[in-house]
Order: structure tokens, then C-alpha cells, then sequence
């Protein structure tokens, strides 16, 4: 975990709480830690891919909202990170994920500075200049429709990226699911996000 508040640049002015950006309403931690870093944790793994499983819970589940930013990113041959889906009736999906395209730095530099603009938009910013603009990255993913009818018991987010090469950061996560018009907070993301409140599920009706 990390506390993006204490970085470089702009990012005291980094959204805390539960909060609407692009849209989406997130769950962000408060007065501490509020982002999983696979940067933070590879400092004790190497170069070794990292990765951390999210128990969810939720049946019918049809998106997944992401804030999602890099460290030190390159646009690299081929994936640097995967999101995979594991539904309660055997449902998968894999999601790979490419620097400059899906993801970016989360800080205006010489490193990654572009998103396809389409499932992947900017939902937040603070700052001007180099090395002083912060932003944050809104993935939307479509899950296959297989999901509408299992729970989606897991997410697993998964890096094999380098510390001086690129690294995920996963700052909030809500999930859409369409049976019922509510909107609940699920709890944390499991002992390692201890602290990290940034899993939210919304509902909606279908049409």
C-alpha cells in the first residue's frame, strides 16, 4: 500500500473518500494509505511478478470500473499487466493491459503520457508542467455475458513489470452489476489492501 498524498508533484490534491469522478462513484481511503502499488511491493520481490487477489461477491456482474495509473511507464512489445475475472459457474475473462493505450504514468514526464481515449479516459487532474500535472486513469471493462449470471467471486491483478520499467498502481474499483437498482459498498480488498477501501459495486436495471 501507498499513500499517493505524499508523492511528487500535485498529488496532495489526491481524492479521498467517496467520491464521483468520470461519473463512477469510488471509495478512496482516507488520512492514510489508499493505493495498491505493484512498484511498492516488488521493492521486497525483485523483479519477480507481483500480484494481489480481490475477493468481490457480486452476482450479475456486468463492468468493472478501474483508477488505474503507472510508475515509470514504457510502452513496451506486448502486456505488462493482466486483470483476470473468476466467475462463481467457471465464468474468465483476461484483460491485458499495454502502456500507452490502456494505462499511463500517473505523473506528466518523459514516461508514458497517452490513453486510447475510449476504454481508458482521464477523470482526474491537478496541477500544470512538467513534472508537476497528477492524473488519474478511469479502464472501463466490459465483462463477457456469462458473468450476468454467476457471481463474480475474484479478481486477480497481476504485474511482471520492473521497478525502473513499469509498475501498476491500482488506486479505486466499482463494479456495475444489473439486477437490482442499488448501490453498496462491499468492504476492503482483502488483508493485502488492509486499509484500502476502493471496491464499490453500483447496480442498475436491466433494459
Amino acid at each position: 500500500m501507498q499513500d499517493f498524498r505524499t508523492a511528487i508533484g500535485c498529488a496532495s490534491a489526491y481524492p479521498e473518500g467517496q467520491v464521483t469522478i468520470g461519473g463512477v462513484v469510488f471509495a478512496i481511503p482516507e488520512g492514510g494509505p489508499n493505493t495498491w502499488s505493484a512498484a511498492a511491493v516488488a521493492l521486497d520481490h525483485g523483479d519477480q511478478p507481483v500480484s494481489i487477489e480481490v475477493g468481490v461477491g457480486a452476482f450479475g456482474v456486468e463492468s468493472a470500473h478501474l483508477l488505474l495509473t503507472t510508475h515509470k511507464g514504457e510502452r513496451l512489445p506486448g502486456s505488462f499487466a493482466m486483470l483476470e475475472f473468476f466467475g462463481s459457474g467457471g465464468a474468465y475473462y483476461a484483460r491485458p493491459l499495454d502502456g500507452d493505450e490502456d494505462v499511463r504514468d500517473w505523473l506528466f514526464s518523459e514516461y508514458t503520457n497517452a490513453i486510447n481515449g475510449t476504454s481508458t479516459v482521464e477523470v482526474f487532474a491537478a496541477g500544470s508542467g512538467f513534472q508537476r500535472a497528477y492524473r488519474l486513469d478511469m479502464l472501463t471493462v466490459e465483462l463477457p455475458v456469462a458473468f450476468r449470471t454467476q457471481t463474480l467471486d475474484m479478481i486477480r491483478v497481476s504485474d511482471w513489470g520492473n521497478y525502473e520499467l513499469q509498475r501498476l498502481n491500482v488506486h479505486g474499483i466499482t463494479i456495475t452489476a444489473v439486477p437490482e437498482p442499488s448501490s453498496l459498498l462491499v468492504g476492503l480488498l482483502g488483508a493485502c489492501l488492509a486499509g484500502f477501501g476502493g471496491w464499490r459495486t453500483r447496480r442498475r436495471m436491466k433494459t
